[in-house]
């Protein structure tokens, strides 16, 4: 053999190693396929050595990189088997004949730039030589007849810096090689607790890629751990300390890439740049969409796309049926920057801004139809392209109505999907310019996103001035639905700030002009707050009755959402009835549903109520523990406005356990945060609270120690209160 001596150690790949001996043991050609630096020479070399006792004439490794002319192919395979090359004989010749009556391995390393050469060789010699096997790396498979492709996958990371255990962190092969190669070049490196968060960090930036993780650790000599995770933004700049002794394009993270790069044809190379708009993904729609021009014509997106992929730059997943592609941080960022220094960078970001605009805006009326769910799980995977949309329309692009097109069309995704923070954000963003009347639609709808999840998030004054400013847009556009469905949210405002007349005025306005122009999905979510406010007035049949009807109309539709919803409310009233087995069979299909439809808020809700009616059973363990994981669903959500009803929820159990000063600073902290959110205790709740509250003083005998116990409580931040409320199990 002439396998080079190892010089480094060889780190992890041991899964990798086993596929490969057995696929070698079942294919005459083995192709080891992946993008630049991802370790395919150091694996080709290393199952050389371990098949090494199989092939009685030895294993043969040639390195192609430095060939350029595919004439000399042939030559140069001969030479390193020491073939001698007779008068009047060619190397082809030579070669073959040599081969002809041996076992051996011969592994041709980097094909890539000499793929159509390397694909004729290896043909004539599998045909010539019933003993010989081949192995290649390349970044594109030869396809030649019987080939085995293999795809050398990254070295194994964790994929998240949050939640993982310390002992799986030696597991991961990436963070193994790093270690390996840091004390190489830093005898005295060691991990820190503080280094190890970061090091997790650098291995998933770089795509768990050797080569990238190799320059990083060379990097160790000059900077802390934490130091480099943050200047990974500048990767081409920092990953530049390769060993003199590795070819040149081994050297730096850009050299790398710029071997594939350089190897791309004109329209292979303006579909890379272009991709790299996209983020988190894409499907073969969305690039045809958003990459098309010049050179690129709309019916080769799918040939160039398909090339890209076979030369090892993009990757191709499969995910629900349909195939999405990707291209790995480090590649993205390079095909980044080729956009930026190219004439085309805005219009590309500009159709990619409009096909994500069409999806939201096709998706915006499935979202209360039967097939709501597809649609918010289609929204859910595209939902980083719709960022970096909107940070393109809101931002460098300056393409503001676009943008607030864009946002107005994904608010009631956000409220579903329980992205409450981050959908205001993005609707502060866009509503922050007044672009006048030609957007004056536009802009009331995302008024109406964004007051929304204000009232979601328990910030009532601002959800109502928002709602208002919108259904003033609203009314001067005529726009009836619209008024209708501002004065909905309105009215559900007014009731929870304790505004009973004029709730039912804004409601029963509401449900005139949704019934007027027949807009059942209307219809059936102001019959159900209309029903909520039966309910707060203690009128339990009819609260009933009305929200039976609006619970139809729900299912009728297909809208899960709103039936969910509802299930809610229906349960509320059959437990404010002391009808238990009802008030637990609704919710408890509300819950299933929304965990199969993935909304949080609703699932937190469910647990809740649940959690009240095992303490009203006396169950306080149960209650404790579903009480709990709603509340930690509300805290993760911001979801201020029903956090005070776990903290209530806590203190009736409390209150069962004869925990009185616990309970009392509990409703304290509860009384408090509803005064801050602007939430009074709805009406038809306040008798029963005072008479909760007037017996767990008396069962206390002690008026100083409950006062002071309330007045600690409000002295709470909620998150304070949420801590103590879950703390110590149920004492």
């Amino acid at each position: 053999n002439n396998l080079p001596r190892e010089l480094t150690s060889f780190v992890g790949r041991e899964p990798a190693l086993a596929q490969l001996r057995a696929l070698l043991g079942q294919t005459r050609l083995l192709t080891l396929l992946g993008a630049g630096g991802m370790g395919k020479t150091r694996l080709s070399q290393r199952l050389g050595r371990q098949v090494m006792p199989d092939y009685p004439d030895g294993v043969w490794f040639i390195e192609l990189a430095h060939l350029t002319d595919p004439q000399l192919l042939a030559q140069s395979v001969s030479a390193a088997l020491s073939i001698a090359v007779e008068p009047g004989q060619s190397a082809m010749q030579a070669l073959l004949k040599h081969v002809m009556a041996r076992e051996l391995l011969l592994i041709l390393d980097n094909c890539e730039h000499l793929v159509g050469a390397c694909a004729d060789l290896v043909g004539q010699l599998l045909q010539a030589a019933a003993g010989l096997k081949v192995v290649t790396s390349s970044r594109e498979a030869l396809r030649v007849a019987g080939e085995q492709v293999f795809a050398v996958p990254p070295l194994t990371f964790i994929h998240s810096t949050q939640a993982f255990a310390p002992q799986a962190l030696l597991q991961c092969e990436a963070v193994r090689l790093f270690l390996d190669r840091a004390s190489a070049w830093l005898p005295s490196f060691s991990l820190t607790p503080d280094g190890t968060a970061a090091l997790v960090t650098i291995c998933r930036r770089l795509d768990g890629i050797p080569l990238a993780i190799e320059l990083a650790a060379a990097r160790m000599r000059a900077m802390s751990l934490p130091e480099l995770a943050r200047r990974l933004d500048d990767r081409f700049r920092v990953l530049t300390g390769g060993s003199r002794s590795a070819l040149p394009r081994q050297q730096t993270l850009r050299s790398l890439i710029d071997w594939s790069h350089d190897l791309l044809d004109p329209s292979e190379r303006a579909l890379f740049r272009r991709l790299s708009v996209f983020a988190g993904g894409w499907t073969v729609e969305a690039a045809e969409k958003t990459c098309v021009g010049a050179p690129i014509q709309l019916d080769e997106v799918l040939d160039r796309l398909t090339a890209l992929v076979d030369k090892s730059l993009v990757v191709a997943t499969e995910l629900g049926g349909t195939t999405r592609f990707r291209l790995l941080e480090t590649i993205r960022e390079y095909a980044g920057e080729c956009l930026q220094s190219s004439t085309e960078a805005k219009l590309v970001h500009d159709q990619h801004l409009l096909h994500f605009i069409a999806l939201a805006e096709a998706a915006e009326p499935e979202l209360r139809r039967t097939d709501q769910q597809a649609w918010m799980d289609r929204l859910e995977i595209e939902h980083d392209n719709m960022r970096a949309a909107l940070a393109w329309g809101a931002g460098a692009g300056a393409c503001m109505p676009e943008a607030l097109r864009l946002a107005g069309a994904l608010s009631r995704f956000w409220y579903v999907h329980d992205h409450l923070n981050e959908g205001r954000r993005w609707l502060s963003l866009v509503l922050a310019d007044d672009l006048g009347r030609p957007y004056a639609s536009a802009r009331a709808k995302a008024l109406f996103g964004i007051g929304s999840l204000a009232w979601l998030q328990g910030d009532h004054l601002t959800a109502q001035g928002l709602h208002e400013q919108g259904l003033r847009i609203r009314r001067e556009l005529r726009d009836s639905q619209g008024i209708a469905a501002s004065l909905n949210s309105l009215g559900l405002l007014s009731r929870d700030m304790g505004q009973p007349v004029q709730a039912l005025a804004q409601l029963r306005e509401s449900a005139a002009i949704f019934e007027e122009i027949g807009d059942r999905h209307g219809i059936e979510t102001v019959l159900g707050n209309l029903g909520l406010l039966e309910k707060d007035q203690g009128h339990y049949a009819a609260a009933r009755s009305v929200i039976e009807r609006s619970l139809g109309i729900a299912r009728e539709l297909g809208n899960w959402h709103s039936v969910m919803v509802v299930l809610v409310n229906l349960g509320n009233v059959a437990f404010e009835q002391d009808d238990l087995p009802a008030a637990t069979q609704s919710f408890e299909e509300c819950l299933t549903q929304a965990r199969r439809l993935g909304d949080r808020l609703v699932v937190a809700a469910a647990l809740n109520n649940l959690g009240n009616v095992a303490c009203k059973k006396g169950d306080y363990e149960t209650a404790r523990r579903l009480h709990s994981e709603g509340l930690d669903i509300r805290l993760e959500l911001g979801a201020r406005q029903v956090i005070a009803d776990s903290l209530e929820g806590f203190a009736n159990i409390a209150v069962g356990l004869n925990h009185i000063t616990r309970a009392a600073t509990l409703w304290g902290a509860a009384e408090r945060l509803r005064e801050d959110v602007g939430s009074p205790l709805p009406p038809s709740r306040q008798p029963s609270r005072d008479i909760e509250l007037s017996a767990a003083r008396k069962a206390l005998a002690d008026d100083a120690a409950y006062d002071c116990a309330w007045r600690a409580g409000r002295a709470m931040t909620f998150e304070r209160a949420a801590r103590y409320a879950q703390q110590n199990g149920v004492s």
